[in-house]
């Protein structure tokens, strides 16, 4: 791994010659993720050694008891010690009973700068499943920022309470420091 040297550096790091001297070029070069820590801080930690896959399976999302209106939210969230999310896949499976009802699905994106972003271009009227195309993937994505957490809630167009379908989500991706 090269790292360019911070600008003034010069010889050695924080005064001590066995930690990471830049080369000629004034790149640190170093595969040693001791080292590089040394140089970067003790809280930076390499992405490609610290993320981790994560599955989630939402079951169980239910419209609302009032006509056409959105039910609680299931979020997808990072796991414990990570700050976003980065999915690779999703599907939306429908399931329950339908009649005459159409299923509304709305995706809420929230980003690491406060940002969101709101999808409601998927409706079932039967059970099965929608897999997320990939530039459907892409579009849940923002340059410049991270995915905080996807909510996914549902809303019936049958009379207040009368719903029995549902939503299980299930997705994959990474968890990202």
């Amino acid at each position: 791994m090269k790292l360019k040297a911070p600008t003034g550096t010069v010889g050695n790091v924080f005064g001590n010659a066995d930690v990471l001297s830049p080369d000629a070029g004034g790149f640190y070069n170093s595969t040693d993720v001791a080292e590089i820590r040394a140089l970067l801080g003790a809280g930076w930690r390499p992405a490609t050694l610290t993320d981790t896959d994560f599955k989630a399976a939402l079951t169980g999302v239910t419209p609302s008891a009032t006509l056409n209106t959105y039910g609680t939210p299931q979020l997808i969230i990072p796991g414990a010690g990570y700050s976003s999310v980065h999915v690779e896949s999703c599907d939306l499976v429908y399931g329950g009973t339908f009649g005459s009802e159409t299923l509304t699905v709305k995706i809420i994106v929230t980003y690491s700068d406060g940002s969101t972003v709101t999808i409601t271009s998927f409706t079932a009227t039967a059970t099965g499943t929608t897999a997320m195309t990939l530039a459907q993937i892409r579009a849940l994505h923002k340059n410049g920022v991270s995915i905080a957490s996807i909510s996914f809630s549902t809303a019936s167009s049958l009379a207040a309470g009368s719903s029995v379908a549902t939503l299980a989500v299930n997705a994959h991706g990474l968890n990202v420091v």
